[in-house]
């Protein structure tokens, strides 16, 4: 029908530029020739972050025609001027449905993939009537190629995976089935949402997810919208705040719209609070999401200035580091030098040592990269710092100096060493914060203010289970509710309140699985 006319499109135009083009079934003696268009298409992809991925399609796909024949394997091939431009293989799943597993194109040759994908279904045996275009693997433009052919019908897609570690021991010991199938649903939730990757999902279930931090909800036995409340510490004027870290907010497509989300917060926001934890923290996905977790009390930060000491530094060099075979004493003392320059800000969320050892998993299969810099006679770090790939270049996601010079240094030693072309960028996000627990911020406003003397009523604090105003006395590095009614100097919101307590900045929060 007409939904289709594009694709007739593309197949015309390739039969007007190549008439002379020639069908062939793919036979052994044309697999080198296959192999060889294989690795012409994964020389293209340049972005560190898919080669992993590309590398382990490349095995497949050698490992298939390795067994052409055992594995029942058909397969079509397109020529044109006696040169391969496309090849195609799968086999059949049942008596009436096709798998088509692979498919590659010389895409200088315009229409290839859709020329290659009718010729090889004209070619195949008329008692195929379905064929199956297998899973876009959460890849906006895989999904739009593989929707363009209207399918009949779009399977739901399942995840399976080794809840055991590589140690040998079991992850899942001591979680009820429940627990089991409520995490595997909450991955592919958040697989099918964000596109991550699995080495990353690996990661982030394996090391950071557990199940009383997964606050969701579910409809028919299935899990339809869920967040992770993530517990860290957060160094406020150097005092340890209990803070959580709102990370995979998500929701199935066809239940967005229907306040699944608003009212997930408002239930993790409770569970926090009962927590004791003082703050929430986000990064929204979009800036377009700003403004809908504003309507659940969050607001924008801040910003917290650079990121330098300005402390003298004898001469010092600059290296790189493996991100695969650092040692126990370089992470703790990247851990050290961290927290360091962190409880110098006003505010910022702290990274502990298994917290790091994520960071640097995940940079290691991203292709992230390290620099540090020590002091020369002493060994001591002096800065760091972390940059991950992003399309030609390469993103800041973290530098942390003891001066200015450290830091210039650290930037000119890794863009000398990467692609002379390639532009280092300072990563660019919205962070926001919502009180959740108001009199134990303003006792925190207190101690680190001994000099304030004023009241303030604090209005719209529904976790304390108050919704009329409460009023406060900071006075003497101490805060004190007073009651109802009581004089107020000041007004504030629950959520302009974050205006009082970062009036110096932040919090800064950097390195964050988001």
């Amino acid at each position: 029908g007409k939904k289709l006319q594009p694709k007739r499109n593309h197949t015309n135009k390739f039969r007007r530029l190549y008439p002379d083009y020639e069908y062939r079934p793919l036979t052994r003696e044309l697999i080198p020739l296959c192999l060889q268009l294989d690795e012409e298409w994964a020389a293209l992809k340049t972005v560190p972050g898919e080669q992993r991925a590309v590398e382990s399609e490349k095995k497949a796909i050698r490992r298939a025609l390795d067994h052409f024949e055992e594995l029942g394997i058909i397969g079509g091939t397109l020529f044109v001027d006696g040169k391969l431009v496309a090849f195609t293989y799968g086999a059949p799943i049942n008596d009436s449905t096709f798998d088509v597993c692979v498919e590659k194109a010389d895409t200088s040759y315009e229409g290839a993939y859709a020329m290659i994908n009718q010729e090889f279904v004209n070619h195949l045996p008329e008692k195929y009537r379905y064929i199956n275009r297998e899973e876009d693997l959460g890849i906006e433009g895989l999904r739009k190629a593989k929707l363009s052919y209207m399918p009949h019908q779009v399977l739901m897609k399942y995840s399976m995976w080794s809840s055991c570690s590589l140690q040998g021991k079991c992850a899942c010991e001591m979680r009820s089935d429940d627990e089991l199938h409520v995490e595997w649903q909450t991955r592919a939730l958040w697989k099918l949402c964000f596109g991550d990757s699995d080495s990353f999902l690996d990661l982030f279930f394996s090391r950071k997810y557990k199940p009383q931090n997964n606050t969701f909800f579910r409809k028919d036995g299935k899990v339809v919208s869920a967040l992770q409340r993530l517990p860290y510490r957060m160094s406020y004027a150097g005092l340890d705040v209990a803070v959580a870290y709102v990370a995979g907010a998500s929701t199935l497509p066809e239940q967005r719209g229907r306040g699944l989300m608003t009212r997930l917060l408002s239930e993790a926001h409770r569970h926090m609070y009962e927590e004791g934890k003082v703050f929430s923290l986000l990064i929204p996905a979009s800036d377009g999401l700003i403004d809908f977790y504003a309507r659940s009390g969050y607001v924008c930060c801040n910003g917290v200035g650079e990121r330098v000491n300005r402390l003298s530094v004898t001469p010092f060099f600059v290296s790189e580091i493996s991100l695969t075979q650092h040692s126990e004493t370089a992470c703790e003392e990247m851990v050290d030098f961290m927290e360091q320059v962190y409880r110098s800000m006003p505010a910022a969320v702290l990274h502990d040592k298994d917290d790091l050892q994520v960071i640097l998993q995940d940079m290691s299969d991203s292709g992230g990269r390290i620099w540090l810099a020590r002091n020369e006679s002493s060994q001591r770090l002096c800065g760091m710092l972390f940059l991950m790939p992003q399309n030609k270049d390469w993103l800041i996601k973290e530098c942390l100096a003891a001066n200015s010079v450290v830091a210039d240094e650290l930037k000119r030693t890794a863009q000398n060493e990467l692609c002379p072309e390639s532009r280092l960028m300072d990563e660019a996000f919205c962070t926001q914060i919502k009180v959740v627990r108001v009199f134990d911020a303003l006792k925190l406003y207190a101690r680190v203010h001994p000099e304030a003397d004023f009241t303030l009523e604090v209005t719209g604090d529904l976790l304390a289970g108050d919704a009329a105003p409460a009023v406060y006395l900071v006075r003497n590095g101490q805060c004190s509710r007073l009651e109802q009614g009581a004089h107020a100097d000041r007004n504030y919101t629950v959520e302009a309140l974050p205006q009082l307590l970062f009036d110096h900045g932040g919090p800064y929060m950097r390195l964050m699985l988001n």
